[in-house]
């Protein structure tokens, strides 16, 4: 430990000047009496001239070995520290079982604290006394104390050594940065010199030098932790509690942020650049959202709708609570598969009724609790629910099938009323594709179609409280538009584990990867690669989007694989 070190070397620096001032003396009267010596007796004695004048050279050198000694272990660089925060790396979520036996599922991440000022930030002291530990900094001349931040000795986290508290603070955001959703777990680290990014200073903190924090020994009185200028410490994804409890959020795309010395513990150079960070990459949570739908109750099956996020399992929807003027064909609070439920209103009602769903991957805990959604039904005088409260014979004419590209415009498609003495009709579309709409003065369909698959919309038409449907089929193909997310080249280290899912894909689509390091590895049924690279160099990367045997996408990056500068057993 560079403090310990310096500690250590002031005694001695004290007493050398004494030391070499006697031997300086010494072995200047020896040249003296030798001189005399030989002037009376001849060549005889010059032989003892020469040891005699080494030793008088080495004791002017042991004079000044101190000051040598003193600058080598005192000159550190001078200045304050300046820390920044940098982007979090999103690798992957897992489930996990905590101490008090509840399962939970958290979502891991890279995190770092970089230190790019001119001076180290160094924190010493004795961790057993209250305000014991000090911020250093060398002024050029002398070290100076600064500040007092809190060090504390951690066992619940399982690394059993001391950590700076509050050193960095992480959160969860919604995909738009608008609002925080979840705070991390972990704020406290071990501060030592991992990874080198600007070429500035050799690293003066290394685990072996502060015996890793003071790695069990909760007992240590002498402490020394920090990153020079240059540095930066990591705390990767596999640490524990190196990630956010995302148990009870929301399936959807969130990204991490990071903010480095929160409270302002630490001196710094520059203290308006500890801005927030937000993550490399936004991740997408699993699972299923239920749509908010707001339908007319015409006698057909109302289609509960659902947005997926990620890899899931099965859907599943479940009645939260039930209409009040009205009932549906499915209980309350139980798992319905089909995702069509029929409303019916109480005899005679007219006006607005609703009811709460949910949808949830059938094969998962999560999320805990599943956002509830408002089905707005608005009954209209006549309606019933075995259809029209008045048959009526007027007959819809729409085309009975089509077929559809996504991501591109289609054709506009007319719904029109077989009665040429027919008024104007209200027209309504339900389970459309995602992406379409229709006109409801005209019954025009028209929009882009998002998401490839096979539909069977019903088409309404309301004329004069009397009501006409019939249903279209839809036959939605992959669109020849990427679906994929391009990536740039990187690097990673040879041990870190790498996830990285590249879009959401095609329907229906398998998926081919060449280039791949040894241990890792691509699904075929997803975008994805996933791992821990065992070899290092450069990876040519492609991988191909295949629908019905063709390729239909392709990408290509190059991935470095480094040999790695972090300990594995990092905890």
């Amino acid at each position: 430990m560079t403090s310990a070190l310096l500690a250590d070397n002031s005694h001695v620096a004290a007493t050398w000047p004494v030391v070499a001032a006697l031997v300086g003396v010494v072995a200047i009267c020896l040249l003296v009496i030798e001189n005399n010596i030989v002037k009376h007796q001849g060549l005889q004695a010059r032989h003892l001239r020469l040891p005699v004048a080494v030793l008088a050279i080495m004791a002017l050198v042991s004079m000044a070995a101190p000051e040598l000694l003193d600058a080598q272990d005192q000159d550190p660089p001078s200045g304050l520290p300046d820390l920044i925060s940098d982007p979090p790396f999103i690798w992957f979520a897992k489930t996990l079982e905590v101490p008090n036996g509840e399962t939970q599922r958290v979502l891991a991440f890279d995190g770092y604290i970089h230190n790019i000022g001119t001076g180290k930030l160094e924190i010493t002291g004795n961790p057993q006394l209250e305000d014991g530990m000090k911020q250093r900094v060398y002024n050029g001349d002398e070290w100076e104390e600064v500040r007092t931040p809190t060090v504390k000795f951690e066992t619940d986290d399982g690394h059993n050594h001391f950590h700076l508290m509050e050193a960095i603070d992480y959160q969860l955001w919604n995909e738009a940065r608008s609002s925080v959703i979840g705070d991390a777990s972990k704020i406290g680290f071990c501060l030592i010199d991992t990874e080198q990014i600007e070429d500035a200073h050799e690293a003066f903190y290394t685990i072996e030098d502060s015996n890793y924090c003071g790695v069990e020994s909760p007992d240590l009185t002498e402490l020394t932790m920090g990153i020079s200028p240059g540095w930066r410490d990591t705390y990767e994804a596999n640490v524990a509690l190196q990630w956010v409890d995302i148990s009870n959020i929301a399936p959807g795309r969130y990204w991490i942020s990071a903010l480095t010395d929160p409270n302002d513990q630490i001196l710094e150079s520059n203290e308006d650049n500890n801005d927030i960070v937000f993550s490399m990459n936004k991740y997408a949570v699993d699972g299923y959202n239920a749509r908010p739908l707001s339908v007319q109750a015409a006698g057909e099956p109302i289609t509960l709708k659902a947005t997926r996020y990620g890899i899931v399992g099965p859907l599943a929807f479940v009645i939260a609570d039930g209409p009040r003027s009205g009932s549906l064909d499915v209980p309350t609070n139980v798992d319905v598969f089909d995702s069509r439920v029929v409303y019916t209103p109480e005899p005679g009602f007219v006006g607005t009724d609703s009811f709460t769903y949910y949808a949830h991957d059938a094969a998962s805990l999560f999320p805990y609790e599943a956002q509830e959604i408002v089905v707005t039904v608005e009954v209209l005088d006549g309606d019933d629910s075995a259809g029209p409260a008045s048959p009526s014979a007027r007959q819809i004419s729409v085309a009975p099938s089509h077929d559809l590209v996504t991501a591109r415009p289609i054709e506009p498609i007319d719904a029109s009323i077989d009665d040429a003495g027919a008024g104007e009709a209200t027209w309504y579309g339900g389970d459309l594709p995602a992406g379409l709409r229709i006109d409801e003065t005209t019954g025009t369909i028209s929009g882009i179609p998002t998401v490839a698959g096979d539909y069977e919309a019903v088409i309404v038409a309301s004329i004069d409280g009397q009501y006409a449907s019939t249903t279209m089929s839809f036959s939605v193909a992959a669109s020849s538009t990427p679906s994929l997310l391009p990536v740039n080249d990187f690097s990673t280290d040879q041990t870190r584990r790498l996830s990285l899912y590249l879009g959401s894909g095609t329907a229906g689509a398998e998926y081919e990867t060449t280039g791949l390091p040894l241990g890792t590895n691509a699904p075929g049924n997803l975008p994805l690669i996933g791992g821990v690279p065992e070899e290092i160099g450069d990876f040519d990367i492609e991988l191909r989007e295949i629908v019905d045997g063709e390729v239909v996408n392709t990408i290509e990056f190059t991935w470095t694989v480094m040999p790695s500068t972090r300990p594995a057993f990092a905890l």
